[in-house]
């Protein structure tokens, strides 16, 4: 069973791979900027309460602007587009006839 929850996954990566690799670009965009933040906002750098306001200030901005796009692009990948698509697929699939023969009927069968 493993190989099979295996071929799910690559099956899953491969249907949403410009999503997930959007999401996982994010991630590392949201550590880096931590890092290079965490730096900036140093007290032994002594920037003053101006530059150090305006740096938190965009920091979060930045941070929060990350989150929102990571979670709408998610939202991409629990919510399809083509709901109707999915729908139709799951009809057609429980419309199968028992015998291969029958596929030759185009009358049966337009949408294939």
């Amino acid at each position: 069973m493993n190989w099979l929850s295996g071929l799910f996954s690559v099956a899953f990566y491969y249907v949403n791979k410009q999503i997930i690799n959007r999401v996982l670009l994010l991630i590392v965009l949201f550590i880096v900027i931590e890092l290079i933040f965490g730096k900036i906002l140093n007290p032994q750098l002594e920037l003053g309460l101006f530059f150090t306001r305006l740096f938190t200030v965009l920091y979060v901005v930045i941070q929060i602007a990350i989150v929102f796009i990571s979670l709408y692009s998610l939202r991409n990948i629990l919510f399809p587009k083509n709901k109707k698509d999915v729908i139709e697929t799951k009809k057609s699939y429980d419309e199968l006839p028992e015998d291969i023969t029958d596929f030759r009927d185009i009358d049966k069968f337009p949408k294939l």
